[in-house]
């Protein structure tokens, strides 16, 4: 389902940014907005992953590993 949700992500022409896809994301996730220290800490989180996958941070590799780093929040350990 990450891989699903970072294809949606990096394929919709109207997330034309980071930022956008970011927060796209934060707001599916959580249902509200994400705010600027949010972002810039979940772009700090998308570069560390490109540098670990020796890629941009376009790739939906990244992208899927950020997914999957956002279902595993503190938020949702605890649902069953």
């Amino acid at each position: 389902q990450a891989h699903k949700w970072a294809e949606s992500i990096l394929g919709s022409n109207a997330l034309d940014t980071t930022d956008a896809k970011v927060q796209e994301m934060y707001k599916r996730l959580y249902g509200k907005k994400a705010n600027h220290a949010v972002i810039e800490n979940c772009k700090q989180v998308l570069q560390s992953l490109a540098d670990y996958h020796d890629t941009d941070s376009n790739d939906i590799k990244v992208w899927h590993d950020f997914a999957h780093a956002l279902f595993s929040a503190n938020d949702f350990i605890y649902i069953y």
